[in-house]
This record gives structure tokens, sequence and C-alpha cells, in this order.
């Protein structure tokens, strides 16, 4: 006994799912996605707020190119 399902078993896995969970997870590996984009974003976002408090003009601006490349990389993703 290996531990591992028969091969014909696994056919019949989907019918054992309800299809209200294959939404649901489909829904949760989204929102899991747009999470680990979006949080080098908001990362980078912070510190252009941090910078322009100390009235740092050099970093912002630095920062503000980084987050203009982040943005359009997920602009690009989104839209292809």
């Amino acid at each position: 006994m290996t531990g591992l399902p028969p091969a014909d078993a696994i056919g019949h896995v989907p019918r054992a799912v309800p299809a209200s969970a294959v939404g649901w997870s489909e829904l949760l590996l989204f929102l899991g996605l747009l999470v680990l984009v979006l949080t080098p974003v908001a990362r980078v976002a912070a510190t252009v707020g941090l910078f322009a408090q100390r009235r740092d003009g050099l970093y912002v601006a630095i920062t503000l190119f980084v987050l203009l490349l982040l943005g359009a990389t997920v602009a690009v993703g989104v839209l292809s």
C-alpha cells in the first residue's frame, strides 16, 4: 500500500467537490495573488511618503520612479 488513491479515483475528485467550493477556491487564489502583487506596491508607496516627510527630494523622485515601474508592470499584467 503506497498511501496514494487508486488511479481510477482521481477522475472522480471534481465530482466530490461541490461547485460552490470551486468558486471559493478560485476567489481565495485570486485574493492571495492580489495581496502578493500589491504588497511591494504598498511598501514603495509608503516609502515615498516617508521620504517626502523628510523632505528628501532625490529619494522621493527615485522611489516615485520605482512606483511608476511597479504600476506599469501591474497594468501590463492585468491587461494581457
